[in-house]
């Protein structure tokens, strides 16, 4: 590989310096591995990596501009809305 590839590898941060770079816990972030809802993964062996681009990219996808349940509920509504249903009904 030469040494001008455009494909450069990422920083890869171990659940420990994750949990101090971003302030966050470590089991946190366990119990975010084992149900999906936290940052892409890295397995080598039984050591578990985060990508930094991946944890900066989760981490924008988590901000939001309200706590309201009406904004959550008016945004579900709105990507319902956008979806067509085909009914197989006779």
């Amino acid at each position: 590989m030469s040494e001008n590839s455009s494909s450069t590898i990422p920083v890869l941060l171990s659940p420990k310096e994750v949990a101090q770079k971003y302030r966050c816990s470590e089991s946190f972030l366990a119990k975010k591995r084992m149900t999906g809802d936290g940052p892409v993964f890295i397995k080598r062996g039984r050591s578990v990596l985060y990508a930094e681009p991946a944890l900066v990219q989760w981490l924008k996808s988590r901000t939001r501009t309200s706590t309201s349940v009406v904004c959550a509920l008016f945004a579900l509504v709105k990507a319902i809305s956008s979806v067509t249903f085909v009914s197989f009904a006779t």
